[in-house]
């Protein structure tokens, strides 16, 4: 990611009067597999020949509907894919697309890392045991929102180096780098024609969104073709966003839809990003995109001859440690996709993908049985796409209308098609899944504190007790006594480096720390104020006089009165990134730290001299490691609301449920925190989600990246989430670098759980076995029915109402199939509630509570 979308649709999903047979159970399956045992296919280890034609990819000859989600395997932990890859699969993913990240698997040159997070090969052998395929997206480049766009900070070192470019000191050190994955890849006999489950490589990765800034892109194109073409890989390669993409490759598009892509001369239709969400950015509040769009986009793809789509991303993760892009991309990665952060289904739009997943592979086989069949008009932005062969027939009724709902005959039959919504009709004649009509379950969840500070501790055993309505021993552990310690203000003198003007920050540091002190000094007459001047100095600048803090600037520039005192002044400047960009041309020359002027006053100070020094002390001396931690001298009580404090405790785990679990870092201001070492990532919860970027969300219509944004006024990110195998049951150290100010008794360890679950389906949905699907979280149960009607419901999830009609036994119906389980599913039908009101459509609304 990311561009603009490159494709808009034209298309929408229907419900029908047309109903149809048991075919709808494929609609519930995907709920039941998410919320009971997780099936996991056998591998398959057999050489397979990938080739294509102008319809489909050819798998051992046979045309494949596929569908793929991304996952990356530096986002999550070694002991989160299986499960990953096994909700994946439940969910009818067939492949698996991850990035290659040129930075962590070849931090220094000639070292190659295949170690934890980083190793690949594992990654790739764990999605094949899950019975899943893989598309392996070498790069280069990734931009992927991460850091520098995936590029290890070293290449900037290399003499005279453009990047993504046909220029001799790039082509030198990239195309070793490729060689060598590939060979990897052979070795560990990872490709298709080896048996592996690699059917996919991607060389590049949208270089055609910039190639006309660059003299030689034509020919770095072709030169990337040939590469490919002389590394005889055994599986298919691909280009995506490239219309100049080399014969031997396949050209793909990425976006927001692509059912209007027009793929090359005797190639099949691809899609190697349908974005299912969005990034979110430091002050900015989560982005949300309607499942109900979503499955819109994937069913119009199909329906146009899609052969291939991958969701950009199915499971985003976080971005640990200092990976994240930008510049200021969130540690979060959560990307509001169907499985979320902490690798659990996102409801609804897991479920509702997946009911669209299991209708499309049980007609795979008529879909792919023929070309794409000419549209056939059923009025104004209505229309068909009729699969009819020997093997069976099958149709999408779109209407691409993005306000206005229709009502079409087909096939003799009536259909009431919603606005920006497609029907899927089996025999062509019954409709069985409708991309507006939502029949999964949506669930909320909550951060239940088990870790707080030890006066908290009895106000959140209270609160867990009530949420799980009084049962058992609900234990809250207590972090013990906060320890700080100040972090050194400016440069360390034997460490130092001095240069006349302030040098540009990435090359001094070699991006191996977010921080880099500038420190000069100014001589005055007298005790004075004189405004600082900084002109282009970034990310964040914190500025410091005579040790004393002065002022904190994100906007690119400083200019700010600062007190002196008679004689010489020490002005020390701390520069810190976060991020570096991802996306971009010649991002070789992208610059952080001063790069402007520096004037106090009247005196320009650029020319001054200054000394640099590269990262903290705390840093340097891995205060964060267990092995380490008594390195410096900690001072307790701890010493709140102070800036560049560094801050440590520990903690015991109570024992709990196995849910995910995260840090609530309120009441800390910006910073870093560690776990037994483990580098979860940036914290910045004092920086607050735009007030005026939300908006009502109405799933109608062409989306983009500004609609639907939900929480404003709030952090931006409160929660981070802590993965339980960097966890023990006793003394788990959390060290916390804080830059500007914070209060540590205020964090606690939460526990992430499904707090309802919320279904709503009417007797005019497009399917015959019609039910209402709820479920819980793992080692979770329903509790209690906190609605439930059938008949005629009205409103939205912890705001439904009785209607004027209404069966009284539907509470009782409900609590008998649904008390006590992890899961259920409670049919939408008469000879189960009676009928409450004859001749009228009724609707089923649940509201269940989880513990």
């Amino acid at each position: 990611m990311r561009s603009s979308s490159s494709s808009s649709s034209s298309s929408s999903s229907s419900s029908s009067s047309a109903r149809g047979p048991s075919l709808a159970v494929l609609m519930v399956a995907a709920v039941a597999m998410c919320c009971s045992a997780i099936l996991v296919a056998l591998p398959s280890t057999s050489a397979m020949n990938v080739t294509y034609d102008s319809r489909a990819l050819l798998l051992d000859g046979q045309r494949r509907l596929l569908i793929a989600g991304c996952i990356h395997y530096p986002r999550s932990t070694p002991e989160m894919w299986p499960e990953l890859f096994a909700r994946a699969k439940a969910n009818g993913l067939d492949v698996i697309q991850t990035y290659l990240f040129w930075d962590v698997n070849q931090p220094t040159p000639g070292e190659f890392v295949m170690t934890d997070r980083f190793d690949y090969v594992r990654f790739i052998k764990l999605a094949q045991q899950a019975g899943l395929m893989v598309n392996f997206r070498i790069g280069p480049y990734v931009c992927a929102e991460w850091n520098y766009g995936g590029f290890p900070a070293w290449l900037r070192q290399i003499s005279g180096i453009v990047f993504r470019d046909n220029d001799k000191p790039w082509l030198d050190v990239v195309g070793p780098y490729i060689t060598k994955t590939v060979q990897v890849l052979k070795d560990n006999k990872l490709l298709a024609a080896d048996g592996g489950p690699v059917i996919l490589l991607q060389i590049e990765n949208e270089y055609g969104n910039i190639e006309d800034s660059y003299a030689g892109g034509p020919a770095y194109v072709q030169w990337c073709g040939q590469l490919a073409a002389s590394l005889n890989a055994g599986a298919q390669w691909i280009m995506c966003q490239q219309d100049d993409a080399p014969a031997n490759t396949i050209a793909t598009c990425n976006g927001f839809y692509c059912d209007n892509y027009v793929p090359h001369k005797g190639q099949p239709m691809m899609w190697t990003e349908n974005w299912p969400g969005w990034f979110q950015t430091w002050g900015q509040p989560s982005p949300h995109r309607p499942a109900q769009d979503v499955a819109f986009a994937a069913a119009r793809f199909y329906a146009k001859g899609g052969t291939y789509m991958s969701y950009y991303m199915y499971h985003g993760g976080t971005n640990f440690g200092r990976t994240a892009g930008g510049p200021g991309i969130t540690t979060s990665y959560d990307y509001d996709v169907a499985l979320d952060e902490y690798g659990m289904p996102s409801e609804p739009k897991y479920s509702h993908l997946g009911s669209l997943h299991a209708v499309l592979h049980a007609n795979e086989h008529i879909i792919m049985s023929m070309n794409v069949p000419a549209p056939i008009s059923l009025g104004k932005n209505l229309e068909a796409h009729v699969f009819n062969s020997s093997s069976g027939c099958v149709a999408f009724l779109s209407n691409i209308d993005s306000s206005v709902d229709a009502e079409v005959q087909f096939n003799g039959r009536t259909f009431e098609l919603p606005a920006w919504s497609v029907s899927i009709l089996h025999n062509c004649a019954f409709a069985i899944y409708n991309t507006a009509a939502v029949s999964a379950p949506l669930n909320a969840r909550r951060m239940t504190p088990l870790v707080v500070h030890e006066d908290a501790v009895s106000d959140a055993a209270d609160h867990r007790r009530s949420l799980s309505k009084g049962e058992g021993q609900e234990r809250v552990g207590a972090f013990s006594t906060f320890a700080s310690y100040a972090e050194t203000i400016g440069r360390r003198a034997e460490e130092a480096v001095y240069f006349t003007s302030p040098q540009e920050q990435i090359n001094t540091t070699n991006d191996t720390t977010d921080y880099l002190w500038y420190t000069t000094t100014y001589n005055s007459a007298s005790a004075t104020s004189q405004v600082l001047s900084i002109s282009n100095v970034n990310d964040v600048v914190y500025v410091y006089v005579n040790r004393q803090f002065v002022t904190m600037s994100w906007s690119g520039s400083v200019n700010k009165a600062v007190p002196l005192m008679a004689g010489t002044n020490v002005i020390d400047v701390l520069s810190t990134t976060f991020g570096l960009q991802n996306y971009g041309t010649f991002l070789e020359q992208v610059t952080r730290g001063i790069q402007g002027t520096v004037k106090l006053g009247s005196t320009d100070l650029t020319q001054n001299g200054w000394w640099h020094q590269v990262g903290l002390l705390g840093e340097e001396l891995g205060i964060f490691l267990p092995q380490n931690a008594s390195n410096v001298p900690w001072a307790t009580p701890a010493t709140t609301n102070r800036g560049l404090t560094w801050y440590r405790s520990s903690f015991d785990l109570p024992q709990s449920s196995q849910a995910p679990l995260a840090l609530d870092m309120t009441g800390m201001g910006k910073g870093f925190v560690w776990v037994n070492g483990h580098n979860l990532g940036r914290y910045w919860p004092s920086r607050i989600a735009d007030s005026m970027a939300c908006d009502d969300c109405d799933y109608r219509g062409a989306y983009d990246d500004s609609r639907c944004r939900q929480g404003c006024n709030i952090p931006s990110q409160r929660y981070y989430h802590v993965p339980r195998e960097w966890l023990q049951p006793t003394n788990n150290l959390i060290v916390m670098l804080e830059e500007i100010g914070g209060n540590p008794a205020l964090i606690s360890l939460v526990e992430r759980e499904e707090d309802i679950s919320c279904g709503a389906v009417g007797e005019d949905y497009p399917a015959d076995d019609l039910s209402v699907v709820l479920g819980c979280g793992l080692h979770q149960t329903i509790r209690r029915v906190e609605f439930a009607s059938f008949g005629t419901p009205v409103g939205t999830c912890r705001q439904f109402s009785l209607g004027s009609c209404n069966a009284a036994n539907s509470t009782a119906i409900v609590e008998s199939l649904c008390l006590g389980r992890q899961a259920c599913h409670v049919p939408v039908a008469i000879n189960h509630f009676g009928d409450p009101c004859p001749d009228t459509t009724k609707r089923l609304f649940v509201q269940v509570s989880c513990a």
